[in-house]
């Protein structure tokens, strides 16, 4: 059995992401991975799962706009769409990948819309 590339891994990530699989999320993520974002941090695959199950409960799409993977490191660039509050948001996030799981995630993005600040 071959191991996937850093870019594969985050392509089966996104696209179980985009359909709200966590099922397929969780073996794609190391046990002890670690997510840094614009509202909070979490430590673990299943506080991690935790936290994005609340905050894609909302959401009713994702577009991705660009892609770079060198090594065991990706960026992608995606269109986050929201019902509640009805916002789309552009994300920028960063990914490591460890032994074929990712093992770090970092999200930017502006958080004011959530909150109904103009931004």
């Amino acid at each position: 059995m071959t191991m996937n590339t850093a870019r594969e891994v985050v392509d089966q990530y996104f696209t179980a992401l985009a359909r709200k699989d966590f099922a397929a999320l969780r073996p794609l993520l190391h046990d002890d991975v670690s997510f840094t974002g614009a509202l909070g941090t979490t430590d673990g695959a299943e506080e991690y799962l935790s936290g994005l199950q609340r905050m894609m409960a909302a959401m009713t799409g994702m577009e991705r706009r660009a892609l770079i993977a060198e090594g065991e490191e990706v960026s992608q660039v995606y269109d986050l769409t929201l019902a509640t509050p009805p916002v789309t948001l552009p994300i920028a996030q960063w990914l490591t990948v460890r032994d074929g799981r990712i093992a770090a995630l970092r999200v930017y993005f502006d958080p004011r819309p959530l909150f109904g600040t103009p931004g």
